[in-house]
């Protein structure tokens, strides 16, 4: 998995660089959940910085990204990798959300067209917990955070795309190459 091993980082730095709770427009708090589609006014298309590595793949694969972020809510990541001849090869997305301090919450999405025209993939949900009295200990920073990470408590559970999860999977490719279209 691709995304999975960044998720796992993003998830503790997120739960560490939560700020106090924040009443964040439930609106904008839609735009961080897995398989929902954002406005087309939020988040930065990212330019393929993995272009060099899939030239040597045959077929080629190109990337199309979408990177939506807020301090007060969280980080989305949306990816759509299609083949030379424009068909999707794969959709992947990541999001983490800001629950409280020492807290987040997030989900993995990764998806691919089946020979039947299908999308079969997984979700993958996962909270971390820390205790963030570390940092009011006395302890340095550096210590406090280790210590931090070393007893957060993650929670995670994965299941298949159920068929309608799979349709938006699909949706939300297309509407990605059109919004970012891949290079």
């Amino acid at each position: 998995m691709i995304i999975a091993t960044r998720f796992r980082a993003l998830l503790i730095g997120g739960a560490i660089a939560a700020g106090c709770p924040v009443a964040a427009n439930a609106q904008a708090v839609l735009h961080f959940m897995a398989l929902s589609t954002p406005p087309s006014t939020v988040g930065t298309c990212m330019p393929d910085d993995s272009a060099a590595a899939h030239a040597r793949e045959k077929p080629r694969v190109r990337r199309s990204r979408l990177l939506i972020r807020d301090r007060d809510v969280g980080e989305r990541d949306m990816l759509a990798f299609v083949d030379d001849a424009g068909r999707l090869v794969q959709y992947a997305e990541q999001d983490v959300r800001s629950k409280s301090m020492g807290a987040s919450e997030g989900d993995v999405v990764e998806a691919h067209p089946t020979t039947s025209g299908a999308m079969a993939g997984v979700l993958i949900h996962q909270t971390v917990a820390m205790d963030v009295s570390a940092l009011t200990s006395g302890v340095p920073l550096d210590t406090a955070l280790h210590d931090m990470q070393a007893k957060a408590k993650h929670m995670s559970s994965h299941s298949p795309l159920t068929a309608e999860q799979g349709r938006r999977a699909r949706a939300l490719a297309a509407w990605l190459l059109k919004r970012c279209p891949a290079a």
